[in-house]
C-alpha cells in the first residue's frame, strides 16, 4: 500500500506541475507587483521547506533523517490528502483563471474571485498544497520532513497577508466583507 501511496503522490504533484505550466501561459498581464526584496522573506522559508520536504534524507542536519512515524500506517490518510489537495489546487486554479500569479501581483483588469473554492476558504490553492506536502510527509514520517512542513506553512502565511494587503488596496470595499466571512485556510477554523 505505501509504495501505490508514494506513485499517487509523484502523480498528483506531475498533474499539478504540468496542469500549472500550461495554465500560466493564460495569465494576465501584471499590472502591479511586489519587490524582489519583499518577496525574499517567504521564497528563503520555502526553499529550506522544500529541500526538508522532498529530499530530508539528503538534508546535513542528522535529526532531519530521523523517522518518527513509520510511513506505512499512514498510507491511506496519505492518499486521501494526496487526492483531496490536488483537486482543491485545481479546482480554486481554475476557478482564479487568468488572474493567478506565482508572485504576489495585482493583473490588469483584476477581478475578486469568491466563488468555487474561494467560497469556503480564501486561499485555496495553499490549502491544497498543504494538503499534498502533509502526505508527502505523512508518509516518509521523518523530523525534517515535519519541519519542513511547518516552514512551508510560515512561508504560505507570509505570502497571503502580502497578497491580502494588495487585495485590500485594490478592493477597498469588497475585500474586508470577504475577509470577515471566509477563512484563510481551513474552512470555518482558520
Amino acid at each position: 500500500m505505501e509504495n501505490i501511496a508514494f506513485k499517487l503522490s509523484l502523480a498528483c504533484w506531475t498533474v499539478f506541475y504540468v496542469f500549472w505550466m500550461i495554465a500560466a501561459l493564460k495569465a494576465k498581464r501584471t499590472a502591479t507587483r511586489e519587490s524582489t526584496a519583499g518577496s525574499l522573506g517567504y521564497r528563503v522559508f520555502a526553499i529550506v521547506a522544500f529541500v526538508l520536504l522532498v529530499d530530508a534524507h539528503r538534508f546535513p542536519a542528522p535529526w532531519s533523517r530521523v523517522v518518527i512515524a513509520p510511513g506505512g500506517g499512514m498510507s491511506l490518510v496519505a492518499i486521501g490528502c494526496s487526492l483531496a489537495g490536488l483537486a482543491t489546487c485545481l479546482w480554486a486554479r481554475v476557478t482564479l483563471g487568468r488572474n493567478w500569479s506565482a508572485i504576489v501581483v495585482v493583473k490588469v483588469d483584476h477581478e475578486l474571485i469568491q466563488g468555487g473554492p474561494y467560497r469556503h476558504v480564501r486561499h485555496p490553492i495553499y490549502t491544497g498544497m498543504l494538503l499534498m506536502f502533509l502526505a508527502n510527509v505523512l508518509l516518509s514520517g521523518r523530523v525534517g520532513g515535519w519541519i519542513g512542513l511547518g516552514l512551508l506553512a510560515l512561508s504560505f502565511f507570509v505570502k497571503l497577508r502580502k497578497e491580502e494587503q494588495f487585495m485590500l488596496q485594490t478592493f477597498p470595499d469588497s475585500y474586508p466583507p470577504y475577509m470577515k466571512r471566509v477563512k484563510r485556510l481551513i474552512p470555518y477554523i482558520f
